[in-house]
């Protein structure tokens, strides 16, 4: 067991005991960022006991509503309600009476789990309580029920209706958490919460620039100068294995400046433009916002929004004349300052998704490989009869009631029993806890913790077949099953996030036997590639890491004849766009 876990659990009883409950429940909940590695370490008894410890703290403690313990108890209550679930025996926990009692209990299950009436109890809170729940119930890691989806969809009305809270730590983590995942739920109008979110999070940056003047696009003199806002771009993380060579490329054609929001030492040597800027977390982000506007950009280009809070809250201030984003975190930004999303050929027929003008890229520029690609990766092998093993290369994120509903149908008509592998991409401790919540629905099921990627490969390739995800799907997920020859089952969705796979395997040459249209397709075409060990065999043949260096990580693409590759059209972008953009529909830059 975690000694510092028990240390906490020690410094919250003696709190309690000196009179102080309410500074035991905050030991309590900073216990939870030390959980051990292993769940099975925190056994049912331990719980109890953190279970015992917060139900003694909560029943002497005085929560209000706008105070620190109160904004720390939305941030954790998805681990509070995790290890709440794990006690043995479970803990009696009384509750302050009131709004304050109402609130609590909302907090201490997860959106899946809430009772009908407490949730109901919950959306009928004054707006200062509501608004703080609204954004901790959507900044939830795992939907799987159709009940907790329906209700997720309940509490985007609440932060369309905007929202009026201070700007503290505790709220900005959750803003921009709910901001990223609501690309996760299944509803049409997810995204129409960024502009509110977006909004909110720059306000006190945007209050800091408002003085200096606003950026006016001009022609650049020379070379465009370049600001490129990386939130991440670690050589083994997945936005390097798909933007790293095209940004390598950049540097040689225009005067790029890096602009890094992770201070991450790691960032490959050939990403390093002249004069960057390097930010760590502690910087605050009218200081990041200042110091990018005074350099006078030409164009800001963001091959990702969405994975740092900095990086959401830099794209809803106006920082240079053109701000350009990728689909790095494949979905609109809802800001009005980002002008242009640059899209691959096979999400602009989604262009209707984004708020910004959709910019069309075509193939040029190869995605990266990990850099612990193994020389001769591991290859899946095909058999007839047995256990079928089906891999779900899947964060848990992309877990969605819709997904995992097709996918126990999928268990029950195939024709040979399925023991299902999910890949969630966590640490042990919360790998444990999905394995506790999907066992019911999947009782022949393993939920993988992190591996390093050798070892990932190795575990995709004791299986037979593999499902991707939706409505969000995979990108490197369908690469890496290809890698060790796995056939993928994916499915075209309508908007840019469930267009990622399609785009790999067209690539690949397997999109007519491995992209289903709908979820009846879906399903079907699951169950027969079970029953049908030739076609599995068949598709592999075309798969493998020979196809993969060809299709996906090779020197160049081709680009159709007379169109602009990658760079030029973040060139053209950035010199030539401000005064050709159309009003709507994506454009193709060689026609501007």
């Amino acid at each position: 067991m975690e000694p510092r876990w028990h240390q906490l659990l020690a410094r919250a009883e003696t709190q309690r005991l000196a009179g102080d409950p309410n500074d035991a429940l905050m030991a309590l909940l900073a216990a939870l960022d030390v959980l051990p590695q292993t769940m099975e370490e925190l056994s049912a008894r331990d719980a109890a006991q953190f279970a015992q410890a917060f139900a003694a703290a909560m029943g002497e403690a005085r929560v209000d509503i706008g105070k620190p313990l109160f904004d720390a108890l939305c941030v954790k209550h998805e681990d509070l309600s995790m290890v709440l679930a794990h006690a043995a025996p479970a803990a009696a926990i009384q509750l302050p009476h009131g709004e304050a009692g109402t609130a609590i209990a909302s907090l201490l299950q997860t959106l899946d789990h809430l009772h009908d009436g407490t949730f109901a109890a919950a959306m009928n809170l004054p707006a200062p309580i509501l608004q703080r729940l609204a954004l901790a119930w959507l900044s939830t890691r795992a939907v799987f029920l159709p009940d907790g989806e329906a209700r997720r969809q309940q509490v985007f009305r609440v932060v369309r209706g905007g929202l009026d809270l201070p700007q503290t730590p505790a709220l900005r983590h959750l803003a921009a958490t709910a901001w990223r995942l609501c690309s996760y739920s299944s509803a049409t109008d997810k995204h129409s919460i960024k502009p509110t979110l977006g909004h909110w999070l720059a306000m006190p940056a945007a209050a800091a620039i408002a003085e200096r003047a606003s950026p006016r696009p001009t022609a650049p003199a020379g070379r465009p100068r370049i600001g490129i806002v990386l939130e991440t771009l670690s050589g083994g993380h997945a936005m390097y294995r798909c933007y790293g060579p095209a940004l390598q490329a950049l540097a040689l054609r225009a005067d790029i400046c890096v602009i890094s929001l992770d201070h991450d030492p790691s960032r490959p040597a050939a990403l390093r433009g002249t004069d960057d800027l390097a930010f760590d977390r502690q910087t605050p982000l009218a200081t990041v916002a200042l110091k990018i506007a005074s350099r006078g950009f030409d164009a800001l280009y963001f091959p990702s929004v969405g994975l740092r809070q900095a990086g959401i809250t830099l794209a809803n201030l106006r920082l240079a004349p053109v701000q350009i984003f990728s689909a790095g975190h494949p979905a609109t930004t809802g800001a009005p300052t980002m002008d242009f999303a640059l899209v691959s050929t096979d999400m602009s027929s989604s262009w209707a998704a984004f708020t910004e003008q959709v910019v069309v890229r075509f193939e040029s520029i190869p995605q990266a490989p990990h850099p612990e690609m193994p020389p001769k990766p591991p290859v899946a092998v095909q058999r007839d009869v047995g256990t079928l093993n089906l891999a779900v290369p899947a964060i848990t994120l992309k877990l969605s009631a819709a997904f995992l509903g097709a996918l126990r149908e999928i268990v029950d008509r195939a024709a040979r029993p399925i023991h299902v592998h999910f890949f969630p991409n966590e640490a042990p401790t919360r790998a444990f806890a999905l394995q506790r919540r999907l066992s019911p629905w999947f009782p022949r099921c393993t939920v993988h913790p992190r591996y390093a990627y050798g070892t990932l490969l190795e575990k995709l390739a004791a299986c037979e077949m593999a499902l991707s995800p939706w409505p969000f799907g995979n990108t490197n997920g369908a690469v890496d099953c290809a890698i060790v020859a796995l056939p993928c089952l994916a499915l075209r969705g309508d908007q840019p996030h469930g267009l990622t796979d399609a785009r790999v395997l067209r690539l690949l040459g397997v999109e007519g036997d491995l992209l289903a249209n709908g979820q009846h397709d879906y399903v079907e075409r699951a169950v027969a590639l079970i029953g049908s060990a030739s076609d599995r065999r068949r598709i592999a043949a075309l798969l493998g890491l020979d196809a993969v260096n060809l299709a996906i990580y090779r020197s160049t693409s081709p680009v159709p004849s007379g169109k602009p590759d990658f760079v030029d059209t973040i060139l053209w972008l950035a010199t030539e766009a401000p005064r050709h953009r159309p009003p709507s529909g994506p454009i193709e830059p060689s026609r501007a």
